[in-house]
């Protein structure tokens, strides 16, 4: 009875063992086997890291127990907060950089700046003075009206229907002086605008120039000291526009 059992053990164990393989090639074949370190740091291995662990990272093995594909831990809030930043400074250089190069473009040196707004404000100029003397005009030809009718009050001779024309006159007047007060105001604030928008690109181009000559990285700066003045960072286009601006109204 005694030599019976080794035997039929030994027979058991020969059945088994190609059930025990197939098991074992099947777990290979749906997805190889997963190894991970637990709490303890002790490395265990399965079909599947247990879900306490899946964030920790894990290495794939193949059939022949070799290492073919490393599965890198879950990055924590602060890791992915700090690549976060790193990418918007990139970003933010690579903005810089391309708005340095337009100016760049345009200006070669700094005096092309000077030339460049001494064109734009001299243009303005032009315009502010042809309004000045519109306005001041219109100011004198309103005075004489006003006189006119003063005296038209006291005078028995003038019709009624004559100081309603002299009131409508001065009225006529006036409208013309505060349309051409209004254009001479928008002029002077383009003017200003003009010179403000070139303050900001001359000190940009000096900024530039020292970046490039010393060799500094990129130092991200607030597109509002571009745009501030105007809404296009091309100097040729954020400028006022004084070839596209209204022309000068006539005394009327």
């Amino acid at each position: 009875m005694n030599s019976y059992y080794p035997n039929f053990n030994k027979f058991a164990y020969l059945l088994l063992m190609p059930l025990l393989l197939g098991m074992t090639s099947a777990s290979w074949a749906e997805g190889g086997i997963k190894c991970w370190t637990n709490d303890d740091n002790v490395r265990e291995c399965g079909n599947v890291v247990p879900p306490q662990y899946s964030q920790k990272g894990h290495a794939e093995l193949n059939s022949e127990g070799m290492v073919v594909k490393e599965v890198a831990p879950a990055k924590s809030k602060e890791e992915i907060a700090e690549e976060q930043r790193k990418e918007e400074e990139k970003r933010k250089c690579q903005e810089q950089a391309t708005r340095d190069q337009g100016l760049l473009n345009l200006f070669s040196k700094a005096e092309d700046i000077e030339v460049a707004r001494q064109a734009i404000v001299s243009t303005i100029d032009g315009q502010i003075n042809s309004i000045q003397t519109i306005v001041d005009s219109l100011q004198k030809n309103l005075q004489e009206l006003e006189r006119n009718f003063d005296e038209s009050q006291n005078n028995p001779d003038v019709p009624e229907s004559q100081r309603e024309t002299m009131k409508r006159s001065i009225e006529n007047a006036k409208q013309r002086i505060k349309d051409n007060q209004d254009t001479l105001d928008t002029r002077v604030k383009e003017r200003e605008d003009a010179n403000k928008e070139y303050d900001v690109y001359t000190q940009r181009f000096k900024e530039i120039r020292a970046r490039r000559a010393s060799q500094l990285p990129c130092v991200i700066e607030e597109k509002k000291d571009e745009q501030k003045p105007g809404t296009n960072p091309n100097p040729k286009a954020a400028t006022p526009n004084v070839d596209a601006a209204p022309p000068v109204p006539a005394a009327k």
